[in-house]
């Protein structure tokens, strides 16, 4: 009894650790061209992924330029 909730518990502490942590990488250029930052990496849950390319996506709105991010597996 004792070992199955022991691995009860392992299980659970494991699924509860490893949670989908994904990554990005955004890069800006301006309406020339030029690039303002290139590769920034930023890592977290989805809501922090959505919030690193709204930022890339708002600074090259902001410039006139554009802007790429590429999902890091």
């Amino acid at each position: 009894m004792k070992k199955t909730i022991f691995i009860l518990l392992a299980a659970a502490f494991i699924m509860s650790n490893s949670s989908c942590k994904k990554c990005t990488k955004c890069s800006v250029f301006d309406s020339a061209g030029n690039t303002i930052y290139e590769d920034r990496e930023s890592c977290g849950n989805n809501s922090d992924i959505e919030d690193a390319k709204a930022e890339a996506r708002d600074e090259s709105a902001l410039l006139g330029g554009t802007f790429t991010c590429e999902d890091l597996d």
